[in-house]
């Protein structure tokens, strides 16, 4: 064990890299509220009126401060215009957004928040 000038003992051991310094400010990686879902904001009734309510608790939405996944997509409710994007590393869910994670979302959903229609499963009349 590695010791200080003072003579006490380091928390890391000789050759072993120190753990990774948390931040107060943030929350496990994608940690979503289960109590907390498009349903529960008013706002988002109004953007998304086009979804019954059952679907709108389907939506799970990431908490202010959580840390996204870099690699990972998600799609901010409340600037649907911009679309899905990737994360990248450092981005935090900030009070202005509503984050919605990719991952967490049924296929069909995530593309009518998309703003894009899911192809039929079945073929048109003809």
């Amino acid at each position: 064990m590695t010791e200080f000038p003072s003579g006490q003992p380091s928390r890391h051991h000789s050759g072993q890299a120190p753990d990774e310094p948390r931040r107060a400010f943030t929350r496990p990686r994608n940690e979503t509220d289960p109590d907390r879902t498009a349903f529960d904001v008013k706002e988002i009734h109004t953007a998304l009126n086009d979804f019954t309510a059952d679907e709108l608790r389907q939506i799970p939405l990431l908490r202010v401060g959580d840390v996204l996944t870099p690699g990972a997509m998600y799609l901010d409710l409340g600037d649907r215009e911009r679309g899905e994007f990737e994360a990248r590393p450092h981005d935090l869910v900030r009070a202005e957004n509503w984050i919605a994670p990719k991952a967490k979302v049924d296929y069909h959903l995530w593309n009518r928040l998309r703003l894009r229609e899911t192809p039929p499963t079945e073929p048109l009349p003809q």
